[in-house]
């Protein structure tokens, strides 16, 4: 029959405690006697502390490097992006100054066409009004266009139509805020007409060309 040793409870105790006490007063002599080295100059030492530093500086390099990329990185999206906004800005401003750009231009054709008007000679007692073609009249006649003004504007039947080079057509058709005038070309238009060199009456007729 075997008889099992046991140990008494509590014999460990006193040799941790004193493996504790050991290791500490240990780490407190080798850093007193480092400390006391390095006050009187020791190389060895000197050099073990510049190694210790230039360790820790390369490991310290290592754990800010991620951090300084991520912040380039950041920095490098957030420029893009205002970037991208800006082009987008100047892509907008672009196209309302091609906008305004083309209405120049048509104010300036519109402007000139309107002091073309006022050169020609009118005697005084004649009362006009001023329009613009807004479009092809169609129906029966070829050659005949919608005018933008009507009774209202002073506008009567049979009325001659001009624009900056001379006579072009006469009223055939007017309403309220419109009016249809049929051109010198139509195949349908008879004018009288008089030269002024030589005193001669004809008559002004259109074949649907250009020119009558």
């Amino acid at each position: 029959m075997a008889r099992l040793y046991e140990r008494p409870a509590g014999a460990s105790g006193p040799l941790k405690a004193f493996a504790h006490r050991f290791w500490i007063l240990l780490y407190f002599v080798v850093a007193l006697v480092l400390m006391v080295l390095s006050k009187a100059g020791n190389p060895t030492v000197t050099r073990f502390q510049v190694a210790l530093s230039d360790g820790v500086s390369y490991l310290l390099a290592g754990l800010v490097s991620p951090i300084d990329g991520v912040h380039i990185l950041g920095n490098w999206i957030s420029d893009l992006a205002r970037i991208h906004a800006r082009n987008q800005a100047l892509r907008g401003e672009n196209t309302e100054l091609r906008r305004w750009q083309g209405v120049a231009r048509e104010l300036k054709r519109e402007n000139q066409r309107l002091q073309e008007l006022m050169a020609l000679y009118y005697p005084q007692t004649t009362a006009f009004a001023t329009t613009r073609v807004i479009g092809d009249s169609g129906g029966a006649f070829v050659r005949a266009v919608l005018l933008g003004a009507g009774v209202s504007a002073g506008l009567r039947k049979g009325q001659a139509v001009v624009n900056a080079e001379g006579l072009v057509g006469h009223i055939v058709a007017v309403g309220e805020r419109s009016a249809r005038a049929l051109l010198l070309t139509d195949l349908n238009s008879r004018v009288p007409v008089r030269l002024e060199s030589s005193g001669y009456k004809a008559i002004l007729a259109g074949d649907n060309g250009v020119e009558p």
